[in-house]
């Protein structure tokens, strides 16, 4: 249900743009937050495009299905004096794209142009008509963003609407895709699943289930955590590093991810491989070892909540999905809680040992 709404968020949104007597066809997002219009150069070899964003920092488009294969990909703001259009090199993972060794683009007048009402920065150029597929759609890329470039080495990362677009200049008919690409979602669907699901069943096997389940318990534990947590986390991390490479910068959700994924999360495997290994049927108290793990397990499930927030704000899901996951995850404690309540905690130790540690753990 959740991958089916995810995916219903980011659904194509078809449309046959509008193709009038002048030879114009026009693409916007579904808020019409970013808009392209493509026409007919004097020089055939070339098109002329129009971009416009309700949002007054800079507004981009690419030609290519993401950043690091576009062919070519165009930044546009105003500093105060002009419209500046740069041309940008391909790049991977969040940063920023250096300027091309070759500048294509030309600039046109924007006096010819009739602006929609809420357009706040605006810029037109013409690009090589070899950008364009001459035997169907063109694949592009959007984004925009609200703060104005310090220079042309300093654009800061979007922070508006951003998507994909399929655009065919023989037909004029496209479909735009709003919000991340499909990789961001699968990683994104990957780790909630990972980190937002199977650690809360897990736990609550292992803390309230020992004496019930038997040695089942251990095994749904361990196949849960290790094989299903662990090989959906390299599924994710994969996901990310085939289509932006292996790259950990500035970036919040990447940097505490990053510390999820290559520090606590081997550390957490390390620590129950050594609880299975060292574990004495005998034993009278619980060895540090037990404990590290506890406490690494919990720090783990903080940690990754906070992680998976920071990549919903960052993916732009909205708010609804945001207090849905919140909501996920209340309901998650109030589980948890509640089998402390019907259950109480087991452990292997003496029964004293036990009610001493169910009141403390």
């Amino acid at each position: 249900m959740i991958a089916r709404r995810l995916l219903a968020l980011v659904s194509l949104a078809v449309q046959r743009v509008s193709a009038v007597a002048n030879g114009t066809s026009t693409i916007c997002d579904r808020t019409n937050s970013f808009c392209a219009t493509f026409s007919h150069s004097p020089d055939p070899t070339r098109v002329i495009i129009l971009v416009e964003s309700q949002l007054g920092g800079w507004a981009s488009l690419g030609f290519g299905s993401g950043m690091s294969d576009a062919k070519a990909y165009f930044i546009a703001w105003n500093d105060g004096a002009s419209t500046v259009v740069s041309q940008r090199a391909p790049s991977m993972g969040y940063h920023m794209p250096q300027v091309a060794s070759k500048q294509e683009s030309v600039p046109v007048s924007l006096a010819a142009y009739t602006l929609r009402s809420s357009t706040k920065l605006a810029a037109v150029f013409e690009v090589p008509r070899s950008y364009f597929s001459s035997t169907g759609p063109t694949s592009l890329i959007y984004a925009v963003c609200s703060e104005v470039p310090a220079g042309v080495n300093s654009v800061s990362y979007h922070d508006g609407p951003h998507g994909t677009a399929q655009f065919d200049i023989n037909t004029g008919v496209a479909s735009v895709k709003a919000g991340p690409p499909d990789y961001i979602v699968s990683h994104g669907i990957t780790m909630v699943v990972a980190w937002g699901v199977i650690p809360y069943v897990i736990i609550f096997i292992a803390r309230y289930l020992k004496f019930k389940m038997g040695h089942a318990w251990f095994l749904c534990h361990a196949i849960g955590g290790g094989l299903f947590t662990g090989g959906l986390t390299v599924a994710g991390v994969a996901i990310m590093a085939t289509n932006i490479g292996f790259k950990v910068n500035g970036n919040l959700h990447v940097v505490l991810g990053s510390i999820m994924v290559y520090g606590i999360m081997p550390v957490q495997i390390m620590l129950g491989i050594a609880s299975d290994r060292l574990f004495d049927i005998q034993r009278k108290r619980i060895p540090w070892w037990d404990r590290a793990h506890w406490w690494t397990g919990r720090i783990a499930v903080l940690l990754s909540a906070v992680v998976i927030f920071l990549g919903m704000i960052q993916g732009q899901l909205g708010t609804s999905w945001i207090i849905a996951f919140g909501v996920w995850l209340g309901v998650m404690v109030l589980a948890l809680v509640g089998g402390q309540l019907v259950f109480g905690s087991s452990h292997h130790v003496s029964d004293d040992e036990a009610e001493l540690v169910s009141k403390h753990n």
